[in-house]
């Protein structure tokens, strides 16, 4: 419960800081999370064709 109560006062100061923040902080921000965005759909796409790739390649293999 404490440990609760704690993260909500903080996601308060952060939110309160975040709105008094300067328009270029608030632009970097948005700017940043489409870049994270983008960069973490493509590790998704990235990840299932290595995942695909592998497994193919124990039936490449000759022993």
């Amino acid at each position: 419960m404490v440990k609760s109560i704690l993260v909500i006062d903080t996601m308060l100061k952060l939110l309160k800081k975040i709105l008094e923040s300067p328009f270029e902080f608030r632009a970097m921000e948005v700017a940043l999370e489409a870049i994270y965005s983008f960069l973490a759909a493509h590790t998704t796409e990235l990840e299932t064709d290595a995942y695909l790739a592998l497994d193919e390649l124990p039936s490449k293999v000759q022993t």
